[in-house]
């Protein structure tokens, strides 16, 4: 039996009259220079046990790994939760089109020195979160480190990058698809 096709490619969703996309909250104040140095000598340990003292449990994401051992990076985080795909709203060329308008381009927009970017990916094995371009282009505007609790793209390149990252792995996908 032959699946029922229920939209066309083409299709134009109509958003919430009002919505500006990308939605970006008010901004927020990034640590000072000379905290974050200070804070370069702390481990992760340390960190996580002090911020337990002062009620703040949930300080760090679960699973992903270094891409090299011994990375360090200390910095203002830049969060960013990517939501399961909606395959019955948006796909294919519709989701490709809108995704310059998308929270993970505003969030790169953003980035300053200093910056880390946290992204929630939930561990989704079909979405490249980031790849070389996008590495290449958070680096240049100062980002210090990323860690994504999913995988990324282009492996073989951003493993000769100088920018501390941990992730669940590496996937050939991007992050529409």
């Amino acid at each position: 039996m032959a699946k029922r096709k229920l939209f066309e490619d083409d299709i134009k969703l109509q958003k919430p009259e009002g919505l500006v996309l990308p939605f970006k909250g008010n901004g927020f104040k990034r640590a000072p220079e000379e905290m974050i140095k200070r804070l370069e000598v702390v481990s992760s340990a340390t960190a996580s046990a002090l911020m337990y003292m002062l009620d703040i449990r949930y300080t760090f994401i679960t699973g992903p790994r270094p891409l090299k051992t011994g990375q360090r990076a200390v910095g203002s985080a830049l969060t960013l939760q990517f939501m399961p795909q909606r395959e019955d709203i948006a796909s294919g060329k519709v989701q490709e089109e809108g995704e310059n308008t998308s929270a993970l381009w505003a969030v790169l927009d953003d980035v300053q020195r200093n910056d880390f970017l946290a992204i929630q990916a939930w561990g989704d094995k079909h979405t490249g979160c980031l790849g070389e371009m996008l590495v290449t282009s958070f680096a240049g505007r100062g980002g210090v480190g990323i860690v994504v609790d999913g995988y990324i793209r282009d492996w073989p390149r951003i493993q000769k990058m100088d920018i501390p990252l941990w992730t669940l792995g590496a996937t050939p996908n991007f992050a529409s698809q």
